[in-house]
């Protein structure tokens, strides 16, 4: 980890709080928009670990980390790893 997860968590926590929101996904569920390898991703991009070390946590390629990456993205209409672990923390991904 590049930072300790529960004190990254309480500062997206508290950043989520103030942000501004983006545009939700038409969705009912975050399962439903979301495949469970996409999740595992946005849990670990949300405790702050950088793409080498969620593929080795995961046993994945780091092409196959960009890839979930650049989806959950698109899925979630946000541009970078901060919006997504914002997503995370306020959808309340573990």
């Amino acid at each position: 980890h590049l930072l300790d997860p529960a004190l990254l968590r309480a500062a997206l926590a508290s950043a989520a709080a103030d942000a501004p929101l983006t545009p939700e996904p038409d969705t009912a569920s975050t399962d439903d928009l979301l495949t469970e390898a996409e999740m595992r991703v946005l849990r670990l991009l949300a405790e702050g670990l950088d793409n080498e070390m969620m593929a080795a946590s995961l046993s994945l390629s780091v092409n196959t980390v960009n890839t979930h990456i650049r989806h959950i993205f698109e899925k979630l209409n946000v541009s970078d790893r901060t919006q997504a672990a914002l997503w995370a923390v306020r959808h309340e991904v573990k």
